[in-house]
C-alpha cells in the first residue's frame, strides 16, 4: 500500500482511497484476483488492529471491498528449459529420499505421457530397447507405445524392471490413492509441493504436471 499510495495515515484512508488503490494500482498490476484479495484482506485486518488501539475511527475503508476482474485460471504451457532445470534440480535433492519423483519426471520429460501412465507402468509392458507399452491410458486412444532413446531413460526402466514379475509395478514403493486408487495419486501431490517450492510463481504461470 505504502509504495503504491504514500505513506499515508492509517486514519487517513477513507474508502475512496481503498477504492482508489484497488482500480487504479492493483488492477492494472497483472496480479491475479486471488493475490488482489489477500492484499486487500491484509489491509483490512491492519485497519482494523489499529482501530482497537484507536489509531483510527469510522468505519472500516476495505471491508466490502472486492475486484471486479475475473478469476481466469492461466493457461497452461510447457517448462522452459531454465524452467524445467529448476524442477528437475529440486527432484535431485529429495533423490535419496524419493528417488521415483526423479525416475518418473525424467521419463514424463522424454516420453509426453502422463503422469500416471508412468506411475501405472508394469515389468510386462516394458520390452528391449526403450520400447513401453501404455495399456492403461486415460480413453482407448491413450494405449500406445512409448519409444525412450536416451541412456538415462533407459537406465531407469532397465533398474526398476530387474529381479522383478512380470506383473510388479516399475514403482513399487508407490501405494494406490484417490477415489479411482491411481497409483499415481499422492505422488502428482509430493511432485506438485516440489514444483511450487523450485518455481513459487508456478501455478499462476501456467505450469503443472498432467
Amino acid at each position: 500500500f505504502i509504495n503504491d499510495m504514500g505513506d499515508v495515515s492509517i486514519d487517513s484512508i477513507s474508502p475512496k482511497v481503498a477504492s482508489k488503490w484497488l482500480s487504479e494500482c492493483l488492477e492494472p498490476s497483472g496480479r491475479s484476483p486471488k493475490t488482489l484479495e489477500r492484499y486487500i484482506a491484509n489491509m483490512n485486518l491492519l485497519w482494523k488492529w489499529s482501530w482497537r488501539r484507536e489509531w483510527c475511527k469510522g468505519l472500516p475503508p476495505f471491508d466490502g471491498l472486492s475486484s471486479e476482474l475475473k478469476k481466469v485460471k492461466p493457461k497452461k504451457r510447457a517448462f522452459t528449459d531454465d524452467e524445467l532445470c529448476k524442477f528437475l534440480d529440486a527432484l535431485c535433492q529429495k533423490s535419496n529420499k524419493h528417488p521415483e519423483e526423479r525416475d518418473v519426471a525424467i521419463l514424463l520429460i522424454e516420453s509426453g505421457a502422463r503422469l500416471n501412465e508412468i506411475a501405472e507402468l508394469k515389468v510386462s509392458h516394458v520390452f528391449d530397447d526403450g520400447e513401453v507399452h501404455i495399456h492403461d491410458g486415460k480413453t482407448k486412444s491413450a494405449n500406445r507405445c512409448l519409444f525412450f532413446h536416451s541412456p538415462r531413460a533407459k537406465e531407469i526402466l532397465q533398474k526398476r524392471t530387474s529381479v522383478k514379475g512380470p506383473n510388479e509395478y516399475l514403482f513399487d514403493e508407490l501405494k494406490p490413492g484417490g477415489q479411482d486408487l491411481k497409483m499415481g495419486h499422492s505422488l502428482s501431490k509430493r511432485m506438485r509441493r516440489t514444483l511450487a517450492d523450485a518455481i513459487p510463481e508456478a501455478k499462476n504461470m501456467g505450469l503443472d504436471l498432467h
